[in-house]
């Protein structure tokens, strides 16, 4: 509901929230965008992941990160259908 509501406020239409609301959950960290939340912490975790292994080959069923092997996985299969030119999550942005 928060989400809708603040959409709506940013694009200047009637909605519920304030600028009061919307200062009281920025100050609590609340999570605007989940899905770009959760890439941010992926991608986190794929750089460290470099970092320790000089490259981003994250096994499928990586023991130490499950989440990020699947996470790597999926990123590879939302481009290949990107460049496929069927309908993907994956971004221009989140490419470069």
């Amino acid at each position: 509901w928060q989400r809708v509501q603040y959409k709506r406020f940013m694009e200047g239409k009637r909605s519920h929230m304030t600028q009061d609301r919307i200062d009281e959950l920025n100050d609590i960290s609340f999570i605007w965008d989940p899905l770009q939340d959760a890439f941010d912490l992926r991608f986190s975790q794929l750089v460290e992941y470099k970092e320790a292994n000089g490259n981003c080959n994250v096994p499928k069923r990586y023991k130490d990160n499950p989440a990020l092997g699947t996470w790597v996985g999926t990123q590879r299969k939302e481009y290949k259908k990107l460049m496929e030119g069927k309908k993907s999550h994956m971004t221009q942005d989140r490419i470069d």
